[in-house]
């Protein structure tokens, strides 16, 4: 390809070849992305061709963007052309076309369509004389803007706003402040004067400032909106100053309004203010106020921020302070807040500032928070525990220990547990925590307290405890044995499984035998879930405890563990209920499951006969058609 054939983006072979394409009886789609690419590597030939479609229904879109690709002074002429031919959508599509090149050739053609509201193209051509933005395309939209048709002057703004912004974009800003403030002053719809006047302030450039707060402080509320909008893209020190000083004197609606405004365009004055605002008497100013310093606080509004949040304010202002300080990144902040904690007497004020440190992930506020925990208000005591448990460290957790074993309020009591089991686990102190509330435990008399050092202990799984442990479920205080069992139940791996089971056997009372069961069950689900034991350890595990299960719950939960342990053995505890009502299918299911495995085994006739008895009988058809097709693999020994 020649340099001057790239210098102006044209492929003429492409070009011909394309043309080719519109000329022939190719379907609508090849043409339509002939014309497409046209636009993109098109020459000055290829005009005649696209001119020729700008009449068709389906293409004339199409070709119209071919034209506005081809950088040649020919295709604007093709449009032009075609003004006199066209109507309907396609005269309104060659006419934006015209816009879109900027074809200054087509203003006397454009206006006689603008002018005359009866040609259905007024609304086009005004806003393409807008899009060429000369010299004369402005003088015609002016006149009609004053003194055209009531009809046309809305269309005639949109085109002034268009030409004005292509003015100013090319530094012509005395034109276009002048295109801003006809409009502004014009009879048209509410959002063209609101467009002109951000215009007009932008076209003002030094003098802009002073022109906003002019139209700040006037009767219209949309130009003040719009004036109120603008701010954001022309702020500086100037602007803050001129802002801080109109707030001083403005009436409430606008105070608020600049206030707001604040949020764009502040300075350090604006700062105090807005601090100052905040503290008001008047609940709509203090609250916009508020509003604007908390989107935008440092650590240096902390105290006002830590103010509101303090005194009795309504909900939404404390949760905007709130939020704020939660937020701000500094350590000189969690001071602040951990110095008015020690300083607050009342109790929901310190609720609040303990939260307060929790949520900010506050260091070294242990100590403190440890005194609150302390306190005879349950609230506050509450919130503390609540805190600690992300908070504190493993050198906490003695205190912590003594704290919950001088709790006297049950909720507190279990709020403290669990700050303990938190931070044990949390720091990997669950060992060391536990041999401190092993000896507690070993040295507590009453059997409530007894259960509370239970549970951390198998919370944090202290395998050092687990024979303390063991010998609980023994204890002749029946509450605190039956939490203990259950408790077990939770341990992380099977490891109490052997006590369990005798106590499924040998529990002195229905109920505890029962619970005892339940625990096996669990670390038994466990255990094949998570892989923690040999099938055949499993299997004998249930093997025990099987013929304790008498709901039908639970041996549903035996079918179920059975079920995943491809065993002889599980095959022979499954029999027992393939007859029996309420479980035939969930047993059948489990037999097909551990079947496959068992087909060499020396139990596969047994095996065989289960399977064809299950498709015999089940009540699943997809059941017994599994069984069915196993069955008929098995070969009898």
């Amino acid at each position: 390809m020649s340099a001057s054939v790239v210098a102006i983006g044209g492929n003429p072979q492409r070009t011909r070849e394309l043309v080719a394409v519109l000329h022939s009886q190719t379907p609508l789609f090849e043409k339509a992305r002939a014309c497409q690419q046209l636009g993109e590597i098109g020459t000055k030939e290829a005009v005649p061709a696209l001119a020729a479609l700008l009449g068709d229904e389906h293409l004339s879109a199409y070709a119209r963007s071919g034209l506005e690709g081809i950088p040649d002074s020919s295709a604007a002429a093709a449009l032009r052309s075609a003004l006199g031919t066209l109507k309907g959508s396609q005269l309104a599509g060659v006419i934006n076309s015209l816009g879109v090149l900027r074809d200054a050739r087509a203003v006397g053609a454009l206006r006689s369509f603008g002018e005359n509201p009866a040609s259905g193209v007024s609304k086009e051509a005004l806003l393409a004389l807008g899009r060429i933005g000369n010299g004369k395309s402005i003088r015609v939209l002016r006149r009609i803007l004053v003194g055209g048709p009531e009809t046309l002057r809305a269309d005639a703004a949109a085109g002034c706003l268009l030409a004005a912004e292509k003015q100013l974009a090319g530094g012509h800003a005395t034109m276009a402040a002048a295109l801003y403030d006809a409009v502004r002053t014009a009879n048209v719809p509410p959002v063209y004067r609101g467009a002109a006047t951000r215009g007009a302030i932008l076209a003002r450039q030094s003098g802009g400032v002073r022109f906003l707060m002019e139209q700040l402080t006037g009767g219209d509320p949309i130009v003040r909106e719009a004036a109120l909008l603008t701010i954001r893209e022309m702020p500086g020190p100037g602007l803050a100053d001129a802002l801080n000083a109109e707030i001083v004197n403005a009436g409430p609606d606008l105070q608020v309004q600049l206030l707001n405004a604040l949020a764009d365009c502040h300075n350090a004055h604006s700062i105090e203010l807005l601090e100052s605002k905040a503290h008001g008497d008047d609940p709509m100013i203090r609250s916009a106020a508020l509003k604007v310093l908390a989107g935008f606080a440092g650590p240096a509004q902390a105290g006002v921020l830590l103010k509101v949040l303090l005194e009795d304010r309504k909900a939404d202002e404390t949760a905007m302070a709130e939020s704020s300080l939660e937020h701000l990144e500094s350590s000189a902040v969690d001071d602040m807040v951990l110095k008015e904690l020690r300083l607050a007497k009342d109790a929901h004020a310190r609720v609040q500032l303990i939260g307060l440190l929790e949520r900010r992930e506050a260091m070294n506020v242990a100590g403190e928070l440890l005194s609150q925990a302390a306190d005879p208000d349950t609230t506050v005591s509450l919130a503390a525990f609540q805190a600690l448990g992300f908070l504190a460290g493993a050198k906490d957790i003695p205190a912590l220990i003594s704290l919950t074993k001088a709790c006297k309020d049950e909720q507190v009591r279990d709020s403290a547990e669990k700050a303990v089991c938190r931070v044990a686990t949390s720091t990997g102190s669950s060992q060391a925590a536990g041999a401190e509330v092993l000896t507690e435990l070993e040295h507590a008399v009453d059997p409530g307290e007894k259960i509370a050092w239970v549970r951390i202990l198998t919370s944090v799984a202290c395998t050092n405890a687990l024979p303390a442990l063991e010998a609980a479920t023994k204890d002749s205080n029946e509450a605190l044995a039956a939490y203990t069992i259950e408790a077990l139940g939770n341990w992380p791996d099977p490891a109490p499984i052997a006590t369990l089971l005798v106590m499924v056997d040998s529990a002195p009372t229905p109920k505890l035998r029962q619970r005892a069961l339940a625990s096996v069950i669990q670390l038994a689900m466990v255990a094949v879930d998570e892989r923690q034991r040999p099938d055949e350890a499993v299997v004998g595990w249930l093997e025990r405890a099987v013929p304790a299960a008498q709901s039908l719950a639970e041996q549903r939960q035996f079918i179920s563990i059975l079920g995943r342990l491809k065993r002889p053995e599980s095959f022979r505890l499954l029999s027992r209920w393939l007859d029996q009502p309420g479980l035939q299918n969930e047993a059948g299911l489990a037999v097909v499951q551990i079947a496959p495995a068992l087909v060499d085994s020396q139990d596969s006739a047994a095996v065989k006969k289960a399977l064809e008895r299950i498709a015999a009988t089940t009540s699943n058809a997809d059941i017994g058609a599994q069984a069915a097709k196993l069955a008929q693999s098995i070969h009898k020994n």
